[in-house]
């Protein structure tokens, strides 16, 4: 998998960091990809996602593909890593960034009493390992 976002509290010049990297089992963040541009559209991703494959492909003499994308709902990075990698590919949305837009909802929608209760479902749902038991706690 690859997790690929801008990074918008390091500017350069004015310039935006896109970054891209993969995530082991401790959770740590090991990145491969560094980009400096002035944009955040999709053409930008898709040539950083161009230039980590190349990289990969020139030094390993391997062939890389990545069928799983880690982000925040941008749909330049989710676009180009669809355009990149294809159409098939499974996009996940990075769990903090959705709890975090969560309980913003949550706080502004739903009655103090219930809130915390709610919370603690959408942290249960998270947990779970398949797509048929989502559906199935979720409902």
């Amino acid at each position: 998998h690859m997790n690929a976002d801008a990074i918008y509290k390091l500017n350069w010049q004015g310039f935006s960091i896109l970054l891209c990297g993969t995530t082991d089992s401790d959770r740590k963040f090991h990145g491969f990809g560094l980009a400096v541009s002035s944009n955040e559209k999709k053409d930008d991703f898709k040539f950083m996602f161009n230039s980590v494959i190349g990289v990969v492909n020139k030094f390993n003499e391997t062939k890389v593909n990545f069928d799983t994308l880690v982000s925040d709902a941008a749909g330049s990075i989710r676009n180009a890593f669809r355009k990149v990698f294809g159409e098939d590919s499974c996009l996940i949305m990075c769990w903090a960034h959705m709890r975090r837009n969560c309980i913003k909802k949550i706080e502004s929608m739903v009655n103090k009493e219930y809130q915390e209760e709610l919370i603690n479902d959408l942290d249960q749902l998270q947990l779970s390992y398949s797509p048929e038991i989502f559906q199935r706690a979720s409902n």
